[in-house]
C-alpha cells in the first residue's frame, strides 16, 4: 500500500467513525440535557464515545494529518464539508491533532474557519496548553470580531497558566479600550474575574466611573463581589 493510499485509508476510518462517535456523543448529550436539573441520570442513560474509540480517532487523524489539513485550507470545500472535520477533531480529543488543524484554519480568510479552528483547539485540549494560550493571545487582534471574541473568552481558563500575567494584561487592554465592541469589552472583563492586584482593580474603577452603560454596570458589580470578598476574609482572620 502506498502512502497515499494509506492516508486515504486512514482517513476514510476518521470520518466513519467519527460520524459514530459524534453520533453517541449526540445521543448522551440529549440524554442529559433531558433530565430535570438536578436529578440523577438513570442506569439506561447513552454513553457518549468510549475513550478508545476517541484514541481510535486520535491515531486515525494524526495518520492523516495532511489530508484533513487540506480540506480545510481548500477554498472548493463547503463550509459543512470544513465543520465536519472540526467536529470529529473535537471528538478526538487529541490536543496534537487540534493543534495541526488550527495551524491551517488560522490562515484561512473566513474568520468563521479561524473561529472554529479556535474553539476546536480549545474544546480537544484538556490542559492549559502553551501553544494554545499563544494562539489566543494573538486571535485578541485579529481583524474579525467574532474571534476576538472567541479569545477573551476561552483566555479566562488560562487564569492559572504559566502566562497568567500576559494573559492578564492583555485582556485588561482590550476591556479599557474604547475602540473596541461593546461585546468585547464585557468578554474580556468577565474573564478577568479570576484576578486580584491593583491593576485589576485600577481598571474596574475606571469602567465603573464610565456612566450609567452596560459595562459600567459590569464593573461596579464586579467591584461590589471583591470588596465582598475581601470583607469576608479579613474578617476570617480575626
Amino acid at each position: 500500500m502506498s502512502m497515499v493510499d494509506a492516508e486515504d485509508h486512514y482517513l476514510r476510518g476518521f470520518f466513519t467513525l467519527g460520524a459514530e462517535a459524534l453520533k453517541l456523543d449526540h445521543a448522551a448529550y440529549e440524554t442529559e440535557r433531558r433530565q430535570p436539573r438536578g436529578a440523577v441520570a438513570p442506569r439506561t442513560r447513552i454513553p457518549g464515545a468510549s475513550p478508545s474509540m476517541r484514541r481510535a480517532l486520535a491515531r486515525n487523524g494524526r495518520r492523516c494529518c495532511t489530508a484533513l489539513a487540506s480540506i480545510i485550507a481548500d477554498p472548493g470545500r463547503t463550509f459543512g464539508e470544513k465543520a465536519r472535520v472540526f467536529n470529529i477533531v473535537t471528538a478526538a480529543q487529541s490536543p496534537g491533532l487540534a493543534r495541526s488543524i488550527l495551524l491551517v484554519a488560522l490562515r484561512d480568510h473566513d474568520e468563521n474557519i479561524r473561529f472554529y479552528g479556535l474553539q476546536t483547539a480549545y474544546l480537544a485540549s484538556s490542559r492549559q496548553h502553551e501553544w494554545l494560550c499563544a494562539e489566543l493571545l494573538a486571535a485578541l487582534r485579529d481583524p474579525a470580531p467574532v474571534v476576538r471574541l472567541a479569545g477573551c473568552q476561552y483566555l479566562g481558563s488560562f487564569h492559572r497558566s504559566r502566562r497568567q500575567r500576559q494573559v492578564r494584561d492583555a485582556l485588561l487592554g482590550v476591556a479599557a479600550d474604547p475602540r473596541e465592541e461593546l461585546r468585547i469589552r464585557k468578554r474580556a472583563l468577565s474573564a478577568v474575574a479570576y484576578y486580584r492586584g491593583r491593576a485589576v482593580r485600577h481598571v474596574l474603577e475606571r469602567l465603573a466611573g464610565e456612566g450609567d452603560g452596560a459595562l459600567a454596570a459590569d464593573a461596579t458589580s464586579l467591584l461590589a463581589n471583591r470588596t465582598a470578598d475581601e470583607a469576608a476574609r479579613a474578617g476570617a482572620r480575626r
